[in-house]
């Protein structure tokens, strides 16, 4: 289970606020008042949509790392002041993992379609130089938004062109680490349905309103009804945050609603292998955390969830091999010979 430790009171980091913003102003921190910090935060952030959609994904990342199941311990290592003999960027985070080890991970949204992802090579320097001097290895986490992708590279992977460090996302799949933290990408055998049974008790009849009494729910997975209830769980996530697509068919008989279906299918043909993908663990929390900050029409509500980390995701016991839902899972090595 994935807890989330506050490192501060919301008063100590409301004194924080108050002095890193007196600092950026030359002032006394005790010589601001409320109305001058309220405004100086709102002129920060109101016109910097890049560094709030940033942040979410920075936020976006460790949820989704902790729901994966190998790391014990995530801190953000970007908090408070650093002192070092050199110039550094320190990282947006320090992972401790349950086999022993221990990484830097810097996170980058990255929402362009026909461009390399790119760094400044003086920022990816400093990031190196963190890495050098705290002797822990630094990763670059990138989240390919428009295809909801998350890879995790190592700083080398970057191909260097004057003052940018770039890598494009096939390169980025190459080399992608990601399974170091547990990622791994799930199928199963479609169609997964959740079915709303109306109750024969109750008026049913097409034309009275639309309205139905429902009966029972009947959950499905490649046709076979799903009875235990930690299979049911699975459809219901895989329905809810997987890659397929959904339709909502209905039953009539004899003018009576019978029952009304969500359906979830792939795209493409999968009948001769026998499953079809679902999408990457990560890919899933990534669209779980979404509804939880995201609103309908697409804008940010908040930075990250009011739920508990340990609500996101769905661990899958590892000798899982399934009764009602037939489940494949592919884990994905970074190949060491990658060249872009």
């Amino acid at each position: 289970m994935a807890l989330f430790v506050k490192r501060r009171s919301a008063q100590a980091q409301a004194v924080a606020l108050m002095e890193d913003l007196a600092l950026g102003e030359g002032l006394s921190g005790h010589g601001l008042t409320t109305k001058e910090v309220a405004k100086r935060v709102h002129a920060l952030i109101k016109p910097n949509d890049i560094l709030i959609h940033g942040k979410r994904v920075e936020a976006m990342f460790a949820f989704v790392a902790m729901s994966l199941g190998r790391c014990s311990l995530i801190r953000e290592e970007d908090a408070g002041d650093v002192y070092a003999v050199e110039e550094v960027q320190p990282p947006d985070y320090r992972i401790a993992l349950r086999d022993g080890g221990e990484i830097l991970v810097e996170v980058k949204n990255f929402h362009q379609r026909s461009k390399p992802f790119s760094l400044k090579t003086e920022y990816v320097a400093r990031l190196a130089a963190y890495g050098v001097l705290a002797q822990r290895p630094v990763k670059l986490a990138i989240y390919w938004s428009r295809w909801r992708i998350w890879t995790m590279v190592p700083l080398g992977a970057l191909v260097t062109h004057g003052s940018k460090a770039s890598i494009w996302l096939p390169a980025a799949l190459m080399a992608n680490e990601m399974s170091m933290l547990g990622d791994h990408m799930l199928a199963t055998r479609p169609p997964l349905v959740i079915r709303l049974c109306s109750d024969p008790a109750k008026p049913r009849t097409i034309g009275t309103g639309g309205r139905f009494t429902i009966g029972k729910v009947e959950l499905y997975c490649g046709g076979k009804l799903v009875t235990e209830p930690f299979e049911q769980q699975l459809v219901v996530h895989f329905m809810l945050f997987g890659r397929w697509t959904l339709t909502f068919p209905v039953e009539v008989k004899d003018n009576q609603l019978m029952w009304m279906d969500c359906v979830a299918e792939p795209e493409g043909e999968w009948e001769e292998q026998g499953f079809a993908m679902l999408g990457d663990a990560s890919s899933m929390t990534s669209a779980q955390f979404d509804s939880r900050t995201v609103s309908m029409k697409g804008t940010i509500e908040r930075l990250r969830p009011l739920a508990d980390p340990s609500k996101f995701g769905i661990e899958i016991p590892s000798d899982y091999s399934g009764t009602d839902v037939p489940l494949w899972r592919f884990t994905l090595r970074p190949n060491p010979n990658t060249n872009q």
